[in-house]
């Protein structure tokens, strides 16, 4: 959920967005035979998830009409996704000591925020 304010109109239309949501986080396993791509087994190691702000900002650029009257534009931007005290695995945090036992999980707790780019052509409805 969230709000995004743009400058209304211009050649170049600057604006920023706000929101917040959930971030999941999960780890799996899986065994594939040998002759076919498709796991025949799989289980759910860990998962953990939380509430994720996010902010960002961008260019909107208007590009112009396509023949049917349909605008496009360029949309440069930059989001920030802050996902604060989650917990999750990495390729050493399961480790096996015992064949005859299950294995041992240790999960990093930590920070696991992200920035996104994104780079695209929008179109809108004439």
């Amino acid at each position: 959920v969230g709000l995004q304010l743009m400058a209304p109109n211009g050649r170049v239309r600057p604006y920023a967005n706000g929101a917040v949501g959930f971030s999941y986080f999960s780890t799996r396993s899986s065994i594939e035979g040998t002759g076919s791509s498709q796991p025949f087994a799989s289980t759910e190691n860990y998962s953990d998830g939380g509430f994720m702000p996010t902010w960002g900002g961008g260019l909107y650029i208007p590009l112009g009409h396509t023949d049917d009257g349909t605008p496009f534009a360029l949309d440069i931007g930059v989001q920030s996704h802050t996902n604060r005290d989650i917990q999750y695995l990495t390729k050493n945090s399961i480790k096996v000591t015992d064949s005859s036992k299950p294995p041992v999980i240790t999960p990093v707790r930590s920070a696991a925020d992200f920035v996104a780019f994104t780079l695209g052509v929008t179109f809108g409805i004439r």
